[in-house]
């Protein structure tokens, strides 16, 4: 469909804390290579503005200043960001990469912006999976760890509970959940074998 040398989706990854290399075309074995943004000042344009970056010679365009000579040493001449953007959320970009003469046309734009709206749609949906497994993996822990938990299992109710913690540790007890989490006021359940 379109001759190009380099093509990669990229996705910002808040838990991760970055922005990584998805899947590219160029190296199909990267999964999740972080990329440092300082080095793509047209990614950034195009995540920032959440419009379409299109660089169509990076031997002149202004906004390829810093990272010219490296683009020049590859052989790229012109190159496409367009972002992925779902609703209110801008999730990555598509990113594409062409050492030919002739810069990208309107029809190579359009599709690609085609691509990224559907990529952003897969993408949010794997996203949305990922949370939706997380909290159930969450959910599960913490109902085997209340399932262990028998009648009789001492509650230890007190105002701050990581304080109180170490001292039942030492006595051989184990915390096995606490509500609320991060040591607010709430309870810990603690079990002990034999008890």
């Amino acid at each position: 469909l379109m001759r190009v040398e380099g093509c990669s989706i990229l996705v910002l990854d808040d838990r991760l804390g970055g922005c990584f290399v998805l899947a590219s075309k160029d190296h199909p074995e990267i999964d999740m290579l972080q990329v440092d943004l300082k080095k793509y000042p047209e990614v950034r344009r195009a995540l920032e503005t959440r419009q379409p970056v299109l660089v169509e010679d990076v031997s002149t365009n202004p906004l390829m200043a810093s990272v010219r000579d490296t683009l020049i040493d590859k052989g790229y001449r012109s190159l496409l960001v367009v972002p992925l953007v779902y609703g209110p959320d801008v999730l990555g970009a598509l990113f594409v990469r062409t050492r030919r003469e002739e810069a990208f046309r309107a029809d190579e734009i359009r599709f690609c912006q085609l691509v990224a709206g559907a990529s952003a749609n897969a993408l949010k949906n794997a996203l949305l999976y990922r949370d939706v497994a997380t909290e159930a993996e969450r959910h599960r822990v913490t109902a085997e760890k209340l399932r262990r938990v028998g009648v009789g299992t001492p509650v230890l109710m007190v105002e701050r509970v990581e304080p109180c913690i170490p001292f039942w540790e030492k006595l051989g007890w184990m915390k096995v959940a606490e509500v609320p989490h991060e040591g607010t006021m709430g309870f810990a359940i603690l079990v002990k074998d034999g008890v």
